[in-house]
C-alpha cells in the first residue's frame, strides 16, 4: 500500500462533506461512503476523518450562510418597514378626541349681527342660542339676524328669553335645526388649563368667520358680585388680550 494521503478539499467540497457524510475520493474524485476504509469506486484506501483545516473551512461557510441569511432577512424586515411608514405617512391622519370634539362643535357657532356690530353666540340647547348681553345692548330685538358660518342657510330672526347684564348674559330664540354643543354640568377653575375658543372676533362688515384660538385660563375674577374665569388668548393679527 502506498503512503497515506490526505486529500484537502476545497470549501465546497468540505461542506458538502460534513453535511452529507460523504467524503471525496482522491482519486476518482466522487463523494462517497468508504466501505471497510475503500472507495467502493476504485477501492483506494481512504480516511474516514474528514481533515481538521477542511473542518474549520466548513464551519466557517456554515457561520458565513447564517450570517448571510441573517443580513438579507433583516434587510427584508427593514423595507417591510420602511414601505409601511410611507403608506403610514400617505394616509390622512385620524382625528384627535380634541379635534373631532372641535368640528363638531363649528356648526354650532352663531353669528349675532345687528345695526350697531356683530358677536358670538352658540346654541345650547333646542332653539336656544346664548350669547352676551352687550353684543344686543343697543339694537332692537327685531333687527338682529343670526347666521351659522359653518352651516348653509339664510340669516335668522330671533326673539329675546332672557337677559343679565350683570353676567354679560342673554338668551335668544331661534328657530334651527342644528345640534346645540354638549354642555358640561359644571366645571371648577384650573389655572393654566388649556382653553379652545371658537367665535368670531373683529367688527363692522369685516367679521372673521369661525375662528379657532386656543389659550389658558389665567385667573379667576369676581366682577359685580359674580365669579368669571379670565382667559388669555391670541386673537386676531396676532394681539394678545386677556378678558373674561
Amino acid at each position: 500500500m502506498g503512503q497515506l494521503r490526505y486529500h484537502r478539499p476545497a470549501f465546497l467540497s468540505s461542506l458538502i462533506g460534513m453535511v452529507s457524510g460523504k467524503i471525496r475520493c482522491g482519486r476518482c474524485g466522487k463523494f462517497v461512503r468508504p466501505r471497510l476504509g475503500l472507495c467502493p469506486n476504485c477501492s483506494r484506501w481512504m480516511d474516514r476523518r474528514v481533515p481538521t483545516s477542511a473542518a474549520r473551512k466548513a464551519w466557517g461557510g456554515i457561520v458565513i450562510l447564517v450570517a448571510a441569511a441573517a443580513f438579507c432577512v433583516t434587510m427584508l424586515v427593514l423595507r417591510r418597514e420602511k414601505a409601511l411608514r410611507a403608506l403610514k405617512a400617505a394616509e390622512p391622519p385620524e382625528p384627535t378626541p380634541r379635534i373631532a370634539a372641535t368640528s363638531r362643535s363649528q356648526q354650532a357657532v352663531a353669528l349675532v349681527h345687528g345695526h350697531s356690530g356683530v358677536g358670538t353666540g352658540f346654541l345650547v340647547g333646542h332653539d336656544l342660542l346664548a350669547t352676551n348681553a352687550h353684543v344686543i345692548l343697543l339694537e332692537r330685538i327685531e333687527d338682529l339676524r343670526v347666521s351659522f358660518p359653518s352651516a348653509p342657510g339664510a340669516p335668522l330672526p330671533a326673539r329675546l328669553l332672557f337677559e343679565d347684564p350683570s353676567r354679560d348674559l342673554a338668551l335668544l330664540a331661534v328657530s334651527t335645526s342644528l345640534t346645540p354643543l354638549e354642555i358640561e354640568p359644571a366645571d371648577r377653575f384650573r389655572e393654566g388649563r388649556e382653553v379652545i375658543v371658537i367665535g368670531h372676533p373683529g367688527s363692522g362688515d369685516r367679521p372673521v368667520n369661525n375662528a379657532e384660538r386656543r389659550g389658558v385660563l389665567s385667573a379667576m375674577t369676581t366682577i359685580r358680585g359674580q365669579d368669571f374665569f379670565r382667559l388669555s388668548i391670541s386673537i386676531a393679527l396676532s394681539q394678545k388680550l386677556s378678558s373674561s
